[in-house]
């Protein structure tokens, strides 16, 4: 198993912070390698709310020899996600698998004076024969954990004016 965390600054206060990320749909604005999000439970968002998000190993920006790749060499993948804990402006945590992951996101908010100190920590399991890989998974898990969070301060601050 994997396993990411990272501790950022929103400059926003809890509340806001934790109803735009709470919105997976907002992924495709922090993490540049989820192309598409959908929510695919009817309904506000809380426990049991169901997202779809269509990701890859690489951006979606990636270019060789001056060229975007198209996405079917990106490694392109569908990942469920389902909030499993949904507690405002405090803690939110999401599950999900396909056939060769098993992962989950937990984020905790807390007030750092007038903005929001976010812990994210991920952790990501792979599954089967797959498995062999893991000691490779963990550095490059920790690469695409970081890509995938560095943006969510700036996300939040511009979808939020």
């Amino acid at each position: 198993m994997a396993l990411f965390q990272a501790s950022l600054i929103v400059r926003r206060n809890p509340e806001v912070t934790f109803a735009f990320v709470s919105d997976f749909r907002h992924a495709t604005t922090w993490d540049p390698r989820t192309y598409e999000a959908t929510k695919t439970t009817e309904g506000p968002i809380g426990l049991g709310t169901k997202f779809m998000l269509l990701g890859g190993l690489f951006p979606k920006d990636t270019r060789v020899c001056g060229v975007t790749l198209p996405r079917v060499l990106l490694g392109e993948q569908r990942l469920p996600y389902e909030i499993v804990v949904h507690q405002p402006s405090r803690e939110l945590a999401l599950a999900g698998e396909t056939t060769t992951l098993r992962y989950h996101d937990h984020l905790q908010f807390s007030p750092e004076g007038p903005d929001t100190r976010l812990l994210y920590t991920a952790r990501i399991e792979l599954k089967g024969l797959l498995k062999v890989g893991e000691p490779l998974s963990r550095w490059m898990f920790d690469r695409i954990g970081t890509a995938a969070t560095q943006g969510i301060p700036d996300a939040v601050v511009r979808g939020t004016r």
